[in-house]
């Protein structure tokens, strides 16, 4: 029953979350154990039947499609025109340094996801940054604004620069079950030098 579901998942014809999995077992096990009780021993499918609660526990916070395959992705765009609107992992962290997006390039909106691991995201100095976060079980974390710790964890917040006048990033992150993380690269010498000559 489960394998059909899944089948059916991949079709296209269903749309199950992660949580229903885990849950449908259960629930064919707390079938059969009640049947059992009646018709012959099945005593031992509590067994089973405990080992799958925790997988429903842990499946029940995440709420991100489980897209874009398993691993770490590291990815360093060079320019606006390089990011992608969308960075997604099934399980593994996820590190963005925009970094290279500096002045007043284009301004991107980007959107990570992960089921299971921390997604980690650098901006430059002068960026002025919009992100909203969201763990469903974990830490979300955004310059000096940290939300509470534990589930479903959000945090919607504006970094502005201290230096600098640069791009908008507008970031969307959202992991479940791992943190999220956003950084502010320090300027180097030579952007401290540039800014001072601008002025």
């Amino acid at each position: 029953m489960v394998g059909i579901a899944a089948i059916l998942q991949n079709l296209g014809a269903l749309d199950i979350r992660l949580v229903r999995y885990p849950a449908l077992v259960l629930l064919i096990l707390g079938v059969t154990i009640l049947i059992g009780a009646f018709a012959g021993r099945a005593r031992w499918l509590v067994l089973p039947a405990i080992l799958v609660v925790p997988f429903l526990l842990a499946a029940s916070v995440v709420t991100v499609p489980l897209e874009g395959g398993f691993g770490n992705l590291y990815e360093r765009p060079v320019s606006s025109s390089a990011v992608r609107g969308s960075y997604q992992r099934i399980a593994g962290d996820i590190y963005l340094d925009l970094t290279a997006l500096t002045g007043t390039q284009a301004a991107p909106v980007v959107s990570a996801t992960t089921g299971f691991g921390s997604v980690n995201v650098t901006v430059p100095f002068d960026a002025h940054v919009i992100v909203t976060e969201r763990a469903g079980a974990g830490v979300v974390h955004a310059g000096r604004a940290v939300s509470d710790t534990g589930f479903e964890a959000s945090l919607t917040s504006t970094m502005e620069p201290k230096r600098g006048d640069g791009a908008t990033i507008t970031l969307d992150l959202e992991t479940g079950i791992g943190d999220v993380w956003v950084y502010r690269m320090a300027p180097t010498r030579q952007q401290l030098r540039a800014l001072e000559v601008d002025r």
